[in-house]
């Protein structure tokens, strides 16, 4: 039989001991793989051709990257043992898990960004799969994993109590955090209807992709609104990113009030042209090369933005200062998001992804006051100059008093003069 044949051909030495590890084990020592033939989820020949995970070097380069991992899995122990297996990574296009026993036979998974929610044996954003093996018997997992845009390739075996105390902080974490940025869009749309203020309306709209964003990017947007259309997810990434760009580049050109003849304003509208082309290609084509180079297109805007709102600071207005401290802990999950990536320093990608949703979080509330106090400051301005409108007003009716009281006393004067010259002619 052919699960026969697989379990015995080519066993990988680094046999993983079920009954003896921890509630949480990283599985990066333990596989081996090789890329995938015509990128189609057909096992290898008998389990042959693999190498070990840490000779890889074609991970990460190339589109439509397809890879076959395995690992051999021991339970030495007198009863079952049940674990979860998660691929830290939400956008894998496609990613199959096959388990084989010498006692039960042959079990398939399968989970991704383009797999319908109802076809996922555990229906979370990032790619699950239960693993059991019987006690006193050994297993063979093979893992078919598909990507558009390479892969960093990170797995982690859980017991089921740890996973989802894990994934429950997580979703904690997810949910406050969108649902601070969300209120805050829909508080500023309001408050841009209400006060016709058209620097709420661009902070709302700007948010509200942000939110979008963050929907499709940490997958629960496949998972729960679009789950049986997983093509969507795939199709609206890099537009979503580039609408981002062009909201968060309107917003930055008004709140920093830079001017028409600036050069910063024709680098803004050049950027924004680009995006706008960006993101019709990333509709028709949804690529990881041309998403790159809608990221690093927007890299020079940023670096001008700066650079004006530090110039802002240096002449002593306020707007420079606030949108610098504003943007702060954007800078700062984007800071960890590249060291993460670069230096390799291990968070998990639902760490980092939390990371920049509080980011956006904090970002969308501290905007949010400043604009609040910008309305509450012009507020007391014209609240000022009605009060001194007033002043002057009564200045006027009271000089206007003066005036006719002296031109009485004038009349008064002239008329008593009148009538003693009369008298004295007389």
């Amino acid at each position: 039989m052919l699960w026969l044949s697989l379990l015995a051909a080519n066993a990988w030495p680094a046999t993983l001991d079920l009954s003896a590890q921890d509630a949480r084990v990283d599985l990066t020592p333990y596989w081996s793989y090789q890329v995938a033939s015509d990128r189609q989820a057909l096992l290898p020949a008998f389990g042959s051709g693999f190498r070990p995970l840490h000779e890889a070097t074609d991970l990460s380069h190339g589109a439509d990257s397809s890879f076959w991992f395995k690992l051999d899995l021991h339970n030495s122990g007198t009863v079952a043992t049940n674990r979860l297996l998660e691929i830290d990574d939400p956008l894998i296009g496609a990613a199959e898990l096959i388990v084989v026993q010498d006692r039960s036979g042959l079990s398939r998974q399968r989970s991704g960004l383009r797999v319908p929610a109802s076809e996922k044996s555990i229906r979370l954003p990032q790619p699950v799969f239960t693993i059991r093996v019987l006690p006193n018997s050994r297993a063979t997992v093979y893992l078919f994993v598909q990507s558009r845009n390479g892969m960093a390739f990170a797995t982690t075996l859980w017991t089921p109590e740890e996973f989802f105390h894990k994934q429950e902080i997580y979703t904690w974490i997810f949910g406050i955090g969108l649902g601070v940025i969300v209120v805050m869009a829909v508080y500023n749309l309001l408050v841009s209807f209400m006060a016709k203020e058209l620097m709420f309306r661009r902070l709302g709209t700007l948010l509200a992709c942000v939110a979008t964003t963050h929907l499709i990017v940490q997958g629960w947007g496949g998972t729960y609104l679009w789950g049986e259309w997983p093509i969507l997810s795939r199709v609206l990434i890099g537009p979503m990113v580039g609408l981002c760009f062009i909201a968060l580049l309107s917003f930055a050109r008004h709140f920093l009030a830079i001017e028409y003849t600036a050069w910063h304003h024709r680098v803004v509208g050049l950027t924004m042209a680009f995006n706008a082309v960006m993101i019709g290609v990333l509709s028709a084509e949804p690529d990881g090369y041309l998403f790159n180079v809608l990221i690093l297109g927007n890299v020079p805007v940023c670096i001008a933005l700066s650079i004006h709102a530090a110039s802002l600071v240096k002449a002593r207005q306020p707007a420079g200062g606030q949108f610098l401290l504003t943007l702060t802990p954007l800078f700062a999950a984007v800071v960890l998001l590249a060291a993460n990536r670069s230096l390799g320093l291990g968070y998990s990608t639902a760490f980092i992804q939390s990371s920049v949703l509080v980011a956006n979080a904090l970002v969308a509330a501290g905007f949010a006051v400043v604009l609040a106090d910008r309305i509450r400051r012009s507020a007391m301005a014209h609240e000022s100059a009605h009060q001194e409108l007033l002043r002057a007003a009564a200045h006027v009716r009271e000089s206007e008093s003066k005036v006719a009281a002296a031109n009485r006393e004038n009349q008064a004067k002239s008329a008593f003069l009148a009538t003693m010259s009369h008298e004295i002619r007389t």
